[in-house]
């Protein structure tokens, strides 16, 4: 990160303010590409991208002074001092502004006025005297400045006047005049206005906020800045963003006017105005989103920077400390901090210290114990560093280091380039941190070079490195572990190998004050309640907002007001939730109203996908922790959790590796290392891999998560096998488990591999036997006052599989077509294979209106009369009394007519509470009747929440609509299209047993749960596929909508048009878009008919006896030695033969078990046949065909058993062909 020229700055402010200004057109000025601190504290990631910092509201007026005379600093404080620390300007705003500003002043003779606000600039100058620059006068231009108490104190020359008091108090410092979108609207008016101030010499420079930009050409932009420019002021853009929800318009928008910014000859300066999506007040302007991966527009203003001489940080998406940049005279720059390469295998005895002056806050240094030094240097002499880069064309390369030397005697070093000779650098001193220059290295030829640095004296600290170019493009090769990489993280810059942490001095931020929770909760005695605001704009005005430290309650909770606002509390980020006023601590953030009760969540471990190595590879069972901090980054060691085996083994013998050794796989194609890791979210992440490869040429490996190919990773040489260095990709990780492996190409195997380092936040090392994260995950089940919390655990096999159970909230029209009944009590003996979070009683086509719950009460008093029963024979079913506190009305209308403001009910509210929950799966939400009460909770987030957060909420819920029964649904799919929305259509067609069928007299006679399964009228079950979509995780993943299991199989591009029943308007439907059946329409779930309908029938036997063995129980599936209940995908090339070895299977009964294996070509991509050996064992070879590159194959094996009745397990391989 190049840093803030101070010096340059201070001209800005004096007489020398005219050398910076451009002589050609074609300068960049541009000194920084800051952002802000938006909660009063800074986040830990912010040095990765930004070199500047200001703080949004916590420097105003009206955020410090509240009360008269009584000052809160502590949110400027903290962005203050991060800046003083890490070197980086600091940008105040804003010391007179017409608005947030402490209402007592309206009470004050225009005298006092005066008086105040000199006192108010005089104590901020005081207490921060190196503030590099000041927004003095925030948005003055006539038309939009807000009514100014500073013109009632000093008059029509209140402008000058506040600037000559800034002046006399902060003389170091730039002054700014700074206005609000003058590029868009009344630029005349702003350049009246400032002439005046100009011209009296008081103003250093101009702010331009920018906003709202959408409107504008490129050329307009261009135009207007430079009529502003003609002013002859140096200009800083100091509020930029872009909004636009839309991915592709907000990268469009960037592109074109980031350029124009930059490259103009009077812009010193860029502040983007936030960058973590819905962290600010203007909706859909973040650039990352809060698990730091970022959106293409900040993916793409990285690189640009990168590319350009950037002064903001060196890489798009990595936490690299080494960067190149162009400069204007034709060469480039790379620059290196020293710290990064303390996982270099000679790096020993230097010591990486910390010190807030030193570029990024920490050197390196062979520590001083005053006599010792190196008197011989030689190349394999430890205390030694080396900086990898290659050159386009040959070229003059300067060697700069910025270094801390203050006895030119007593400090010094060697260095060299490539096996040249040892040159030493003595007999120079400094005065602190300060660059000296070596020297420059003459005709340094076209391709890959090494500068390598040795100790000489003990106590030299040595910091930054800069190699500039005299021609062509200098770029890096690879230097430590902090190298450029295509991570997504949000995490500190430091290598996780060495004893460096990140530059930052600050907390990391949380990433919504309104969502930390507080350890109690808070007193609403005397507190207003919204919208009793507490605060106004004037004395004569009616309240109208809070301020900074104000408290509201707002739906039985406690809030404290961050800074101004008029929003409502919890809404967004200008609040932090105290807790509730009865004193119980809260964690979610929404606005809308809370459910009087709340479901169970499941502690069960999260495997969204697995993976077997069927090698017999050497693999740790070591339980040590791997380096993850509380589900941030994860680095894995051969020794530590989440390493699960390398076909070789784990080696010590060549030095310079960190941890208890490194992976070396045995030199053959194919053979590779796996890892296992559990992420919070699905999304890309960056991978490092520190390696050595001591070969004569570069070794590559394929890269795969779950089975799927992520791409081709390169190991170039690093010299020897004790050179250790990093190389980086990108993978994209599926929500949960992910199985990362890394398969060697060439017939020499792979580099060694010392650790992975996986980036993104929100990650954890797995456990290899299946049992998800290395971190115990407990749950979080609360309910109603009058309820027990539910008892629901997932259950494991014997054989240590692990299973992600599915979120699912019911809304049912039961007590119309008597099918909802029936499904219900299907659900009820399978609930301990899901988690149901809501029984919600609604309307539908034929129940148009709903008055109680009696239907859903009767079936929960005869599962309590079952439940002893059903939880002998399995582990997990929910309490009755957790099943009654989510049993709940929903909206008791029909359709969109009982859809908007004061419809919230308890069932529109429990979905919110269930969506909001702290818990990272996606809650499905099913509709056997009308979608309302879902309408009603997405209208509420809708109506109260940032764009983002209900970006975020939407991410979080899918909808599963049986054959639509409302206009509900069609208003959900057109308003939230981003939103999972399934239509099934293919219901009905003989799937379930057939209506006063033989089975259906079966389930009615079994005890009190039968009695309520009622006859068939219209059609048998009609609504049971919604949940039974979700289940038999190892067959199907809900989300992946083409797999097809017990619920129908989906297509995964939505259709318009997909209409609904007869007692819908036609036209409803036009062009809105939802998942439909596939093809294969009702066919999809019958195939599976002998397991579902004798999975019911044996359940309904659980429900009657306590006698575990007088029941049938399920088969357990092993392949490949795992046991995971999720599908398992394999990587295989054209024409090979895959293994499938399922004798680890067991019955828990003892029972006899037989296995089928067959091709499920519908889901595959191969279109062709496939032939299965063995097919009817328990070992079978699937002979992948020669012209299946690049597609997949589906393999289920069925596992039958021979009790009674007979019970089947399903498990799905997905074969990805090469």
């Amino acid at each position: 990160m190049i840093k803030f020229n101070k010096a340059a700055l201070g001209c800005l402010a004096g007489a020398c303010m005219s050398l910076l200004l451009p002589q050609v057109a074609s300068a960049q000025n541009v000194q920084f590409v800051g952002n802000i601190t938006t909660n009063g504290s800074v986040r830990s990631d912010f040095l990765q991208y930004w070199d500047q910092i200001t703080p949004e509201n916590e420097g105003k007026w009206g955020s410090v002074e509240r009360s008269r005379d009584s000052y809160n600093w502590s949110g400027q404080d903290a962005a203050y001092n991060f800046a003083k620390s890490n070197g980086i300007p600091f940008k105040a705003h804003t010391l007179v502004w017409g608005s947030q500003f402490p209402s007592w002043i309206n009470n004050l003779s225009n005298a006092e006025k005066a008086e105040e606000i000199e006192e108010w600039i005089r104590d901020y100058c005081t207490r921060y005297p190196d503030t590099d620059i000041i927004d003095v006068v925030n948005e003055a231009t006539p038309g939009h400045a807000p009514a100014n108490f500073a013109k009632d104190a000093f008059g029509n020359d209140w402008i000058i006047k506040s600037f000559q008091l800034a002046k006399q108090y902060c003389p170091n410092s730039t002054l700014v005049l700074n206005d609000y979108n003058v590029l868009i609207w009344n630029t005349d008016d702003f350049i009246n206005m400032a002439r005046p101030a100009i011209n009296a010499g008081v103003v250093d420079a101009l702010g331009l906020q920018a906003h709202g930009l959408q409107s504008l050409s490129a050329s307009q932009l261009k135009s207007t800045l430079d009529r502003i420019a003609d002013l002859g002021l140096p200009i800083y853009i100091s509020e930029y963003d872009v909004q636009s929800t839309n991915d592709q318009e907000q990268l469009r928008m960037m592109r074109e006017q980031f350029p124009i910014f930059y490259n103009h000859p009077s812009v010193v300066g860029i502040t983007l105005w936030g960058y973590v999506v819905g962290a600010t007040w203007r909706d859909g302007t973040g650039l990352i989103q809060s698990n730091g991966t970022p959106r293409p527009a900040m993916t793409w203003l990285m690189d640009y920077l990168d590319n350009n001489g950037t002064s903001s940080s060196s890489s798009s998406s990595s936490s690299s400390s080494s960067s190149s940049s162009s400069s204007s005279g034709g060469g480039s720059t790379h620059v290196v901090e020293l710290e990064t390469l303390a996982g270099q295998g000679n790096f020993s005895p230097f010591s990486v210290q910390n010190d807030g002056g030193a570029s990024g806050g920490q050197y390196v240094v062979w520590p001083n114990s005053g006599t010792q030094i190196l008197s011989t240097p030689t190349d394999s002499a430890s205390g030694q560093m080396q900086i990898n880069f290659s050159l386009s064309q040959t070229a003059n390369v300067t060697f700069q280091i910025q270094a801390d030397m203050p006895n030119g005697n007593d400090d010094s070093f060697y260095y060299k380039l490539d096996s040249g000779a040892w040159s030493t650098q003595n007999n120079d001193s400094t005065a602190g941190w300060s660059s000296i220059t070596p020297t420059t290295f003459s005709n340094v030829s076209a391709g890959s070079h090494t500068l390598h640095i040795l100790r000489r004296e003990d106590g030299t600290k040595l910091d930054r490195v800069s190699l500039s170019a005299s021609a062509g493009t200098i770029t890096g090769g690879g230097n430590s572990s902090s190298s450029s990489s295509s991570s997504s993280s949000s995490s500190s810059s430091s290598s996780s190998t060495s004893s460096s942490s990140s530059s930052s001095s600050s907390s990391s931020s949380s990433s919504s004050s309104s969502s930390s929770s507080g350890s109690g909760g808070g007193n609403c005695d005397g507190v207003n309640e919204y919208p009793n605001w507490t605060s106004k704009d004037w004395e004569g005005g009616e309240p109208n907002h809070a301020e900074a430290g104000d408290q509201m309650q707002y739906q039985g909770n406690l809030y404290n007001a961050n800074w101004y606002t008029n929003s409502v509390p919890g809404s967004d980020f200008s609040w932090t939730l105290v807790g509730s006023c009865g004193g119980t601590s809260s964690s979610s953030s929404s606005s809308s109203s809370s459910s009087s009760s709340s479901s169970s969540s499941s502690s069960s471990t999260t495997s969204s996908s697995s993976s077997s190595n069927s090698s017999s590879s050497s693999s740790s069972s070591s339980s040590s922790s791997s380096s993850s901090s509380g589900g941030g980054d994860v680095l894995i060691q051969e020794d530590t959790t989440g390493f699960c085996g390398v076909d070789g083994s784990v080696d010590s013998n060549n030095s310079g590796f960190t941890g208890s050794g490194f992976a070396n796989t045995d030199n053959a194609s194919g053979n590779g290392v796996t890892w296992r890791v559990n992420a919070e979210f699905a999304s890309t992440y960056g991978v490092e891999f520190r390696f050595a490869n001591g070969g004569s040429s570069n070794r590559t490996g394929t890269l795969s998560v779950n089975g799927v190919d992520q791409g081709i990773v390169d190991f170039p040489g690093s010299g020897s096998w004790t050179s250790w260095t990093i190389t980086a990709a990108s993978v994209n990780l599926n929500e949960g488990d992910n199985v990362i492996v890394l398969q060697a190409n060439t017939d020499t195997g792979l580099s060694n591999i010392d650790y992975l380092m996986v980036q993104g936040g929100n990650l954890s090392a797995a456990d290899c036997n299946g049992t998800g994260s290395s971190s115990s995950s407990s749950s979080t089940s609360s309910t109603s006052s009058s309820s027990s919390s539910s008892s629901s655990s997932s259950s494991s096999s014997s054989t240590g599989g692990s299973t992600q159970r599915i979120r699912v909230i019911n809304t049912t029209d039961i007590g119309g077509d008597p099918d909802d009944q029936q499904s219900l009590v299907r659900q009820l003996v399978m609930a301990n294979e899901y988690d149901i979070e809501g029984l919600i009683t609604t309307t539908g086509c034929w129940k148009k209106s709903q008055s109680n719950t009696s239907y859903v009460d009767r079936i929960i008093n005869a599962y309590r009369q079952s439940y002893s029963n059903l939880s002998t024979h399995a582990d997990g079913f929910p309490t009755p009394d957790y099943l009654d506190s989510i049993n709940v009305m929903g909206q008791r209308g029909y359709g969109m007519g009982d859809v908007g403001s004061g419809k919230d009910t308890a069932g529109s509210n429990l979905i919110i509470n269930a969506v909001d929950k702290d818990d990272p799966r996606p809650v499905w939400a099913t509709c056997w009747g009308g979608c309302n009460t879902i309408a009603q909770a997405l209208w509420r987030v809708r109506n109260d929440r940032s764009q983002a957060e209900v970006d975020r909420f939407v991410s979080k819920l899918r909808v599963f609509d049986i054959l639509g029964q409302g206009d509900d649904g069609n208003w959900i799919a057109k308003t939230f299209p981003n939103l999972t929305y399934i239509r099934a259509t293919q219901v009905y067609n003989n799937w379930a047993p057939p209506k006063g069928g033989s089975m259906i007299r079966e389930i009615q006679s079994h005890g009190p749960l039968g009695a309520q399964y009622p006859d068939t009228v219209w059609s048998t079950e009609g609504d049971t596929p919604s949940f039974m979509h979700l289940g038999n995780p190892a067959l199907n993943d809900p989300d992946k909508l083409d797999q097809g299991g017990w619920g129908g199989r989906f297509k995964t591009n939505k259709s318009a048009n997909i209409s609904g029943m007869s007692c819908m308007n036609s036209g409803a439907y036009n062009t809105h878009y939802m998942h439909d059946n596939t093809s294969e329409g009702t066919e999809a779930i019958k195939k599976w008919r002998a397991g579902y309908e004798n999975d019911f029938l044996a359940r309904m036997d659980w429900s009657v006896t306590s006698n575990y063995s007088s029941a049938n129980h399920h088969p357990e599936i092993v392949i490949n030695n795992n046991a995971d209940e999720a599908v398992m995908y394999l990587n295989a090339s054209a024409g090979s033969s895959v293994s499938l070895n399922a004798n680890g299977s067991s019955d828990p009964d003892g029972d006899n078990l037989s296995y089928s294996w067959s091709y499920y070509s519908q889901p595959s991509s191969y279109s062709g046949s496939v032939s299965i050996s063995n097919g009817s064992s328990a070992s079978a070879s699937v002979q992948v065909p020669s012209g299946a590159g690049g597609k997949s194959i589906h393999i289920v094996l069925t596992l039958k058993d021979n009790g009674s009745p007979n019970l089947y397990a399903y498990r799905r391989v997905v074969i990805n062909v090469q």
